[in-house]
């Protein structure tokens, strides 16, 4: 006898205890056979309910069925891409159901995707932070320095990418210069917002965790903004990619320029006292 709730991620789950209150489950497989106090929640390649339900059933499903002997007290309130066997007379209060196009399995392979690319988007721009340790921190910088002139920057060079490709590719000469200028542009657009993307980060952290510690709360912060407010998400991207992109390039001239001066010769009279 489990007192209060259930909740549980797993491959294949079965609930045969008498539950107090609610089950929460997310399963590949799911088996109702015992009593449930209050209501069953799911999401699940397949859920079989034999057992009791005293209120309601939420499921988002593939394959559905309610055995003879099951009994549902409240609402059955399913999405289903696969089979849907309800017996009568086993739900007390109304069923409804709606066939959904793209299955549990596609929807979970979509979400595992999305934060796969959050992962390879925080480790990327970790790695290209550090790689290029000196202008990441003054791309940082610039974003909240001078974000406008940072966005024009970076604007121009997502524009140009495809307008140099385009005629390189039509010479042999050309052609590698015109793949190596693709290969950067493309992840330009995936790791391009790292530095507007810390910079936000850094903000709520207040300084503190340094440049990674900010790119990877930022990075929750943005993706989270972007799959939120999805009337706006592209607007959200390109913002920190334009940004962020514009940043690492004047960071990375001024680097280069402060360079030059370090190594240019020094004038005679000063060479000679």
């Amino acid at each position: 006898v489990i007192g209060d709730d259930v909740a549980a991620l797993a491959f294949d789950a079965r609930i045969g205890a008498d539950v107090g209150r609610d089950a929460l489950v997310i399963a590949g497989r799911f088996d109702v056979d015992g009593r449930t106090g209050r209501d069953v929640r799911t999401q699940a390649w397949s859920l079989d309910i034999s057992g009791e339900v005293v209120r309601d059933v939420v499921a988002r499903v593939s394959d559905l069925t309610v055995e003879p002997n099951a009994s549902v007290g409240g609402d059955l309130v399913f999405r289903a891409s696969g089979d849907i066997d309800i017996e009568d007379d086993t739900v007390g209060g109304f069923v409804a159901g709606q066939e959904v196009i793209s299955p549990v399995w596609a929807k979970a392979v979509a979400r595992a995707v999305a934060w796969l690319s959050l992962l390879g988007f925080v480790v990327g721009g970790a790695a290209l932070l550090w790689m290029f340790r000196r202008t990441g921190e003054r791309a940082v910088a610039l974003t909240a320095e001078r974000p406008g002139r940072s966005a024009l920057v970076g604007a121009l060079l997502v524009v140009a990418g495809p307008i140099l490709v385009m005629p390189l590719s039509l010479s042999l000469v050309g052609l590698p210069i015109a793949l190596l200028i693709l290969v950067l542009w493309l992840v330009a657009l995936v790791l391009g917002p790292a530095p507007a993307v810390a910079q936000v980060g850094s903000k709520i952290l207040a300084g503190r965790g340094g440049v990674v510690g900010g790119l990877v709360i930022g990075a929750m912060v943005w993706r989270g903004a972007i799959w939120l407010l999805s009337l706006v998400g592209a607007l959200i991207y390109l913002a920190a990619l334009f940004i962020g992109l514009g940043s690492f390039a004047i960071a990375g001239w001024e680097a280069r320029r402060d360079a030059g001066d370090d190594w240019r010769p020094l004038p005679p009279e000063v060479a000679a006292a």
